[in-house]
């Protein structure tokens, strides 16, 4: 008896969250296949219902691959940035003090590498107003070399945009990263 009680009981638990999924399947189908079944009762429900949930998937599809879109252009434009520090480190022999001093012999200011696609906002990066979604992490007149020998991973650009809770960021060896 005590076998049959304990068996009834492990059934009773196992079942449960099946009976429980099975209601949340039959809400869906109650919502989206049944009114195309049954037609007589309300003709225009069931198209209604299937323009609707066509649109949601369609728009998760958009907004996933929009997302993906901005980050990959995120990442150029600091990859952008970087060939552009290289340049000033390369003819001046040190960085610059503000991204916008790298304006206009090694990046314009109307380059779109300057502000990142999923940015709303930005900043004067200096006197020169360039606008940009990037900050810049380099202190001023820090002379080197070579750009990833003295600095390493160290982060020295990031865009402050958030794509999908974290941000890219770009370090001294020109590489650039997703951190969270």
């Amino acid at each position: 008896m005590k076998n049959l009680k304990r068996r009834f009981a492990v059934t009773q638990i196992l079942w449960w969250p099946a009976y429980g999924l099975l209601k949340i399947v039959e809400f869906v189908v109650n919502l989206t296949i049944w009114p195309i079944v049954s037609m007589k009762r309300y003709p225009g429900r069931s198209v209604i219902v299937c323009l609707l949930m066509i649109s949601l998937i369609g728009y998760g599809i958009y907004r996933y691959y929009q997302v993906d879109r901005q980050s990959s252009i995120c990442a150029q434009n600091l990859q952008v940035i970087y060939q552009a520090l290289i340049g000033y480190q390369r003819d001046n022999g040190y960085l610059p003090q503000k991204l916008g001093d790298l304006c206009p012999k090694y990046l314009k200011s109307d380059d779109p590498a300057w502000m990142c696609p999923a940015s709303d906002s930005y900043h004067t990066a200096s006197a020169s107003g360039v606008k940009t979604s990037y900050w810049y992490f380099i202190k001023p007149g820090v002379k080197t070399h070579c750009l990833a020998s003295q600095l390493g991973h160290k982060v020295i650009a990031e865009c402050f945009a958030d794509h999908q809770g974290g941000r890219m960021q770009l370090s001294a060896d020109g590489m650039v990263y997703f951190s969270s």
